[in-house]
């Protein structure tokens, strides 16, 4: 597959507090979440990195604000990135599918500044691609107060994708499934191992 001009931001940042541990580190199939999420993106662009956390072996960047949340994550993702898109995953999605990824990353367009996934009538804001146009209001967000990356969304020209489009690709959602605590490891080492 021919690279794109598209930076990936894996989102490692945040506190695991209902987790306990850092998720990067978990083990699914004898890998590790970021380990699993490398080899689905590593084709895709020459410029992917970890936010939020230091690591030796990736090019990492760090969060730009102090607070802990998706949003300032999305805005270090940007600042970070190579190219003026960057596709934003969480670090706890062990089910990516490739396949999945490549075809947000199709619909790349100068027409929209935002393109996200809606499943189940819910924004999936860390399976999400954003232009760096949007950088200068997401500062202005964060230094206000406003965390909800769905206010965002009102700001901006952003392409929805339905998830009857998602499923073609990903045909249970499975991508979507994010491992917040225990009980969600168990699962996925249960239903999926």
């Amino acid at each position: 597959m021919k690279k794109r001009n598209l930076s990936i931001a894996i989102l490692a940042g945040g506190k695991s507090k209902r987790f306990g541990e850092d998720k990067l580190k978990l083990e699914f199939q004898g890998k590790t979440f970021l380990e699993i999420i490398i080899s689905k993106i590593s084709s895709m662009s020459d410029d992917y990195f970890v936010v939020g956390r230091r690591l030796p072996y990736i090019k990492s960047c760090d969060d730009f604000f102090e607070i802990k949340a998706s949003i300032v994550g999305i805005y270090s993702a940007l600042k970070c990135s190579k190219y003026d898109y960057v596709l934003v995953l969480a670090g706890d999605l062990p089910l990516l599918s490739s396949d999945l990824l490549k075809y947000l990353s199709s619909k790349i367009s100068k027409d929209y500044d935002i393109i996200v996934p809606v499943v189940r009538g819910y924004y999936e804001p860390l399976v999400a691609i954003y232009s760096k146009k949007i950088m200068s209001e997401l500062f202005k967000m964060i230094d206000s107060g406003d965390l909800k990356v769905s206010n965002l969304y009102k700001k901006f020209k952003i392409l929805e994708i339905s998830e009857e489009k998602l499923k073609v690709y990903d045909k249970n959602l499975y991508s979507f499934f994010n491992v917040n605590n225990r009980e969600d490891y168990k699962i996925l080492k249960e239903k999926f191992e």
